[in-house]
């Protein structure tokens, strides 16, 4: 897990431990990898995890790396989406 804050509120871990404890979770070292390349705050962290967790809960599945990484990608369209042309350029540089 990633998370990286001690201000976690209390009902959301518990969220998350009931999606992840009724069905082991399965991460690998590599999704550990593709989950480290965004720099996320604590914030960020749980807002995209309980994001994950409705669409598990809408899709009536146990949440998966799958819900979390779909999370992830439109986090990532919005951000880029949003930021002023010149930094979008300093961005794709990189």
């Amino acid at each position: 897990m990633f998370l990286t804050t001690n201000r976690f509120p209390q009902e959301c871990l518990g969220e998350l431990h009931q999606a992840l404890s009724s069905e082991a979770a399965e991460v690998s070292g590599e999704d550990f990898a593709i989950l480290a390349e965004d720099e996320m705050n604590g914030r960020e962290i749980k807002n995209s995890i309980k994001t994950a967790l409705v669409l598990a809960e809408h899709e009536d599945k146990p949440l998966k790396l799958e819900h979390l990484l779909v999370v992830l990608d439109i986090r990532k369209r919005l951000t880029t989406f949003e930021r002023p042309d010149e930094e979008r350029k300093v961005a794709k540089q990189h």
